[in-house]
């Protein structure tokens, strides 16, 4: 049975159309939010986390993963969910690639952010179900520089070599098969939907926005920082 899935996967791959995967969010327990300054947000983002969830587009070429924003507008706040996610816009990368393009249109302004995947993950044998695909677990090492110093954290992927997709959340992806949950700390990004070369929507770079660097990126948030702060005083 396992064999004909995998067979049948081959053989979806090989037909002209666009698959993709709909996520849910889960915004966990944090304790080191417990008695911060965003304690009542971080409550908030909780608790409607369930009414969050994202697409990830991808056919044998590219991928374009974004916040399904239809689905998460109504009488919900999901605002603080969204922000906790770490999912900032919309992911473009191409399959033979290692550039992610995030556009993204903030209060800094509407940009389209130039990164370089560089994401050195460990393969383990690990393993589970996501919505009836056999997934392996593999983890990478995130690094974080800021004013407040420098911080690593585990990211956890959970990729299905049925699925012959080296994509995933965020902009994830490098591994042997398409990336179903994605857990950043206490934030997990999973499948529950998988439509495999069933739409015939286009995958296309983000054109609408500035391109910039990391780095210029980076000057453009210290900027503004500094012009909130002056126009503060």
């Amino acid at each position: 049975m396992t064999l004909l899935l995998f067979l049948y996967s081959i053989l979806m791959f090989s037909q002209d159309k666009t698959s993709r995967v709909e996520y849910s969010l889960i915004v966990g327990e944090d304790s080191k939010f417990d008695n911060s300054p965003v304690a009542e947000y971080y409550k908030e983002a909780r608790k409607n986390a369930k009414y969050v969830t994202f697409f990830l587009d991808f056919n044998d070429t590219a991928m374009l993963f974004y916040e399904n924003k239809k689905m998460n507008s109504g009488e919900n706040n999901t605002n603080f969910s969204s922000a906790f996610s770490g999912v900032d816009g919309k992911y473009y990368k191409e399959k033979k690639s290692n550039i992610i393009f995030n556009e993204i249109d903030n209060h800094i302004g509407h940009i389209i952010l130039k990164k370089i995947d560089d994401t050195k993950w460990v393969l383990t044998k690990e393993s589970k179900k996501i919505q009836g695909y056999l997934c392996y677990k593999a983890t990478t090492v995130s690094t974080v520089k800021n004013s407040a110093g420098t911080f690593k954290r585990t990211i956890i992927a959970w990729y299905c070599p049925m699925i012959p997709a080296s994509f995933g959340p965020k902009g994830y992806g490098g591994l042997p098969g398409l990336i179903l949950e994605l857990q950043d700390r206490n934030i997990i990004i999973g499948a529950t939907k998988i439509e495999l070369k069933t739409k015939d929507a286009k995958i296309e770079i983000p054109k609408n926005g500035k391109l910039v660097t990391e780095e210029e990126y980076k000057k453009l948030i210290t900027d503004f920082a500094k012009k909130i702060e002056d126009e503060s005083k």
